[in-house]
Formats: structure tokens, sequence, C-alpha cells
């Protein structure tokens, strides 16, 4: 994978199921308060599919970064779309480009993958979040909706 050099030194890699702890803390860091053993269940679910992608950045030893990537068919056009599933930053490495450098890797994986575009959920109060994608190109094009079925 591609390094880059940043304020911090990090590494990009695929996760892998031994990194079940910090996948867990970063997506409770995300808002989605979960367990090792609820994110090992799901993490299970991810890897069997060849089309999602999972990447960390590392700082050392330790996580500070996930995103992921889903593609998928459209009935709009021929090819894929890629969903980012995820971004997250661990709070103490805000600022630092992890962000834009973890989003520019699933963007270079869609287009290596034929993606035509990349989507993305993000919520309604996260306007940090919402600056940040702005600032990288990306458009706000409808609105999510949802229904719990359980």
């Amino acid at each position: 994978m591609d390094v880059r050099r940043l304020a911090v030194t990090v590494d990009l890699r695929q996760a892998t199921r031994d990194d079940v702890a910090g996948i867990t803390q970063l997506v409770c860091h995300l808002g989605y308060p979960t367990d090792e053993a609820a994110m090992r269940a799901r993490l299970d679910a991810i890897f069997a599919i060849p089309e999602r992608l999972t990447l960390l950045a590392t700082d050392g030893d330790a996580l500070v970064g996930l995103a992921g990537g889903l593609l998928d068919r459209s009935y709009e056009f021929d090819g894929y779309v890629c969903r980012l599933t995820g971004l997250v930053v661990d709070p103490s490495h805000h600022g630092q480009g992890i962000g834009t450098l973890l989003l520019d890797a699933v963007e270079n994986w869609a287009a290596d993958h034929g993606a035509a575009m990349v989507t993305l959920n993000c919520g309604t109060w996260r306007d940090a979040a919402h600056c940040f994608y702005e600032r990288r190109g990306y458009r706000l094009t409808g609105y999510r909706f949802r229904r719990d079925l359980r």
C-alpha cells in the first residue's frame, strides 16, 4: 500500500481479524457503540464479501483510522458505484491528514475497480464531516431515509 508521510508516521494496510479490538474502538469513536464480540461477527461477514475494502491507518502499533468501501452495481449506469461505508480517525489524531489519506485510498481502490463514483451517508449532525467532504469535491445530492425493521 502507498505510504505518505504526514504530521505523524502513518501506514495504510488492509484490516485483518486480529484488528478487532482497535476497530471496535474506532467504530465507537464514529458514534456506534459496540463490543468486540459483535464487531468480530460483523468483520467475519464483511471480510467474506470480495467487493468490500477495510483499510486501517496505523501509527506504530496503534490503529488511528479506518475506512471502508463497498463496490455495488447501479440502476443508473453501467459499472460500479463505490459506497464509502465508514471513515473515522481517532480524535487524538484529527487534523493530521489521516482522513484525507484514507479517503484517497478508497477513491483509488474504487477507480482501480471500475467505479464511476463514490457515494456516502453522513449524519445530519456531523457538520465538520460535511465540510470535510465538500472540500474534497463531494456534493449533497439527496437525503437518506431509514426505517428500523427490528
